[in-house]
C-alpha cells in the first residue's frame, strides 16, 4: 500500500512542476516618476509611476501590491494599491500608485542632504499578489540619481 501512496505523491509533485507559474521569474520594478500631490504638516502624499517589466513567457495578472521607497538607506514613503492589471508576456506596464511619507521621514532626508551629497540612492521594494498564484511575490530594485550637473570637459586639442 505504501508504494502506491509514494507513487501518487511523486506524480502529483511532477505535475506541479509543469504549471506555468512554477517557473516564473519575478518582474523587474523601477521608479519612473515621483510627484508630490499633497503636502500637509504631518503627512505628504505622492503619485509614483512604477515601471513593471515581465520577463516571462506567461502573462502576470496582478491584483494588488504593497511597496516602500527608501532614499539613502532610510524609509521615505510607502503605499498600497488594489489596481488590477495584467502584464502580457515579455512586455511592460507603468502602474500609477499613491504613497505617503511623514514629516519625520522628510526631516531625515533634509538632514542627510546637509552633507552635500551629489547623488541620491533609492530602493523600491514590496510585493505583488497575483490572481493565478498563491502567496506574495516580492520585488526589489536599486537606483541612483545624480544631483549635480555633469561637468563639461574640454575636447581634446
Amino acid at each position: 500500500m505504501s508504494r502506491y501512496v509514494l507513487f501518487t505523491l511523486l506524480l502529483l509533485l511532477t505535475g506541479c512542476a509543469g504549471w506555468p507559474w512554477a517557473r516564473t521569474l519575478a518582474p523587474d520594478v523601477s521608479i519612473s516618476q515621483v510627484e508630490l500631490t499633497r503636502a500637509g504638516l504631518l503627512e505628504q502624499q505622492y503619485r509614483i509611476l512604477l515601471r513593471v517589466q515581465n520577463p516571462n513567457a506567461v502573462d502576470l495578472p496582478i491584483r494588488g501590491l504593497g511597496f516602500e521607497v527608501h532614499i539613502n538607506g532610510r524609509r521615505f514613503l510607502r503605499g498600497v494599491s488594489d489596481t488590477a492589471v495584467t502584464i502580457p508576456a515579455y512586455d511592460e506596464r507603468v502602474l500609477e500608485v499613491d504613497g505617503v511619507s511623514t514629516l519625520g521621514a522628510v526631516l531625515e532626508q533634509l538632514r542627510s542632504f546637509a552633507g552635500g551629497a551629489d547623488t541620491v540612492r533609492y530602493r523600491v521594494s514590496g510585493h505583488f499578489t497575483l490572481s493565478n498564484r498563491p502567496g506574495r511575490w516580492r520585488f526589489e530594485s536599486l537606483g541612483e540619481v545624480p544631483l549635480a550637473a555633469p561637468r563639461e570637459t574640454d575636447p581634446p586639442a
